[in-house]
């Protein structure tokens, strides 16, 4: 039985393999099946392994045909068996010609090389014809590119059909951009200019906008941007580029250059200029100039103009004289278009009093010109700031008439001072008093007999009184000075009641320094008075005084509203500058009108 059944074991087999012998040499599919497969490669340039487009590969067995990308690569599936594959374009010809696949392949790669060829040259030169080496010559269809030599030429051969040729290198820029080569026309030259580019600046770092950039052996200039940026393209040989702006100057003056830069920078600094006037247009000479920035001061000339130069970024320039002040205050120069001007303005002051010397309160101060008035305080004390030119002041109550009427200023003073004499129906008297030389002495009392009281010189010298009845005498007084005549009587009115004083001798001169306690700055206006009928004196805006005229011993005391004194007096018998004091407010300080 088991005999049996391996035999028939044995008969099966044979037969299942002459079947499955029989299904192979008819390539039946039952083996095989239906299984396609896929290849892929590459065609690239011989000279150079650059990808070469549109190539046609033709593949055996009317599996058709597959074309190269712009790289070069291609692929194709559904393959079966073996199969053929040649490459195909015009001009071209192949290494392999053709390969052989029976399954999936990603390397199947054919080489190109044109089937004619042609070389081409040609020159690349400045403006100038100088030569430009190091320059790439591009062309298209993968063919690779070549350089100029130190002569400028370039030579390209293995071209085949029309290829473009194209020469770049970095800052350069070329004419024409690009030229076509065929196998009749292998000749292509160029023309180069190169660029250059750079900012200009002042020492701050801001740009100089709209400066002017010219070029030597050109025709040709440039204008920088509104930050001082600047480009200049084409330019062939050696080239002197220098930079310009009206009221610049700048550093270096020039540069040179030969190729490509875009560091072609200048530094500058700028001058600026003014005038200091008066409000008539008269030049003031001798102001200061100070600028800020650590730049030097200079000074006006006779013409009342200034000029600095070696500026940089935003400067303010302020006027100095002492004892003036200017409109404006100061300039801040942004630019140097411009002139930068200034009006010289000053300040004056002074006093009225009546004929004892006492202030006279809410006097009104008119100033001509259009400037506003002026009040005195309860003490009779007036300023006026901001004055120009020749000023007429004039005092205007109701009431009063005023020794002198008026005074005209176009200085800074301290000493306009004005007497308010009562109107009366009394007769008036007036007169001068100066000294051996014709000049009005100031602050001298005379002593008005009868009980008149007293009147005092003004600035000028011109004192006057009113009211007075029957016969008055009239005596001058004033430390330090001896008169002729000694008095005058007079019993009706007279305008001409003038005396002439001369020094005495031994007489001496004191001063010093009035401070405020809190700080240790000057204190301004405050009033002095000397014993023994010397008169006054008042201190200026930086707290210093001075008398003359003095003799044997006076005691010297301080005073202004609101303000304490220490000491209270100093007495003193012969010349000293060191007669000080220190001033505490005892309420509002400001109470005078004047500042400290």
């Amino acid at each position: 039985m088991r005999e049996t059944r391996r035999k028939s074991m044995l008969v099966i087999s044979k037969l299942l393999f002459i079947i499955l012998v029989s299904l192979l040499l008819a390539g039946c599919p039952i083996i095989k099946g239906d299984t396609t497969y896929t290849v892929s490669g590459r065609v690239t340039l011989l000279d150079g392994g650059s990808g070469l487009g549109d190539v046609k590969l033709q593949f055996s067995g009317g599996h058709g045909i597959a074309t190269t990308r712009s790289d070069g690569s291609w692929t194709k599936s559904g393959l079966k068996g073996n199969v053929t594959i040649t490459p195909v374009k015009d001009g071209w010809a192949f290494t392999p010609s053709s390969r052989n696949v029976s399954g999936a392949r990603s390397d199947i790669d054919f080489q190109a090389s044109p089937t004619e060829t042609y070389s081409a040259s040609g020159y690349v030169r400045d403006g100038l014809g100088i030569p430009i080496s190091g320059v790439a010559i591009e062309f298209d269809r993968h063919f690779s590119s070549v350089s100029t030599g130190s002569d400028g030429k370039w030579t390209k051969p293995g071209l085949s059909g029309t290829v473009i040729a194209t020469p770049r290198k970095n800052g350069w820029t070329f004419n024409p951009g690009n030229r076509p080569l065929t196998p009749t026309a292998t000749t292509a030259d160029f023309t180069g200019g190169y660029t250059v580019s750079g900012r200009v600046a002042d020492k701050s770092g801001r740009g100089v906008g709209y400066a002017k950039l010219t070029f030597d052996g050109s025709s040709y200039s440039t204008t920088a941007d509104e930050n001082g940026y600047w480009t200049k393209a084409e330019l062939s040989g050696s080239i002197t580029v220098t930079a310009r702006k009206d009221r610049w100057t700048f550093s270096p003056p020039s540069r040179t250059v030969s190729e490509p830069d875009s560091d072609v920078s200048f530094e500058g600094t700028y001058r600026a200029d003014g005038r200091v006037r008066d409000a008539d247009g008269s030049a003031v000479s001798s102001v200061s100039l100070d600028f800020s920035g650590g730049h030097r001061s200079v000074y006006t000339d006779s013409y009342g103009h200034w000029t600095r130069d070696g500026l940089f970024g935003d400067v303010t320039v302020t006027p100095l004289l002492s004892d003036w002040t200017f409109n404006p205050p100061s300039h801040t120069i942004t630019s140097p278009d411009y002139e930068y001007s200034f009006t010289r303005t000053y300040t004056v002051s002074g006093r009225v009093t009546d004929q004892q010397g006492n202030g006279v309160r809410s006097v009104a101060i008119t100033f001509s010109g259009g400037h506003r008035s002026s009040f005195t305080d309860e003490n009779g004390y007036w300023t006026k700031e901001g004055l120009s030119g020749p000023i007429t002041v004039t005092p205007n109550p109701t009431g009063y008439t005023f020794d002198p009427q008026y005074l005209i200023v176009d200085k800074p003073s301290s000493n306009v001072d004005f007497t308010a004499i009562p109107q009366s129906t009394g007769y008036s008297v007036s007169g001068r008093v100066t000294d051996q030389h014709g000049a009005g002495i100031a602050d001298v009392l005379l002593f008005l007999g009868g009980g008149f009281g007293t009147a005092r010189t003004g600035s000028t010298g011109f004192w006057s009184a009113s009211e007075l009845s029957g016969d008055v005498t009239v005596t001058p007084a004033e430390t330090g000075l001896v008169f002729t005549p000694e008095t005058v009587t007079i019993s009706g009115s007279s305008s001409n009641v003038d005396f002439v004083g001369n020094p005495v001798a031994n007489a001496y001169t004191v001063s010093g320094k009035v401070i405020d306690s809190r700080d240790g700055s000057g204190l301004y206006k405050v009033s002095f008075t000397f014993s023994g009928g010397f008169g006054r004196t008042q201190s200026d805006v930086l707290g210093d005084w001075s008398k003359s005229g003095l003799y044997g011993t006076v005691t010297v005391t301080p005073s202004r509203p609101g303000w304490t004194f220490a000491p209270e007096s100093r007495v003193v018998t012969g010349t000293n500058s060191f007669v000080d004091f220190s001033g505490t407010p005892t309420g509002n300080s400001e109470s005078d009108g004047g500042g400290r």
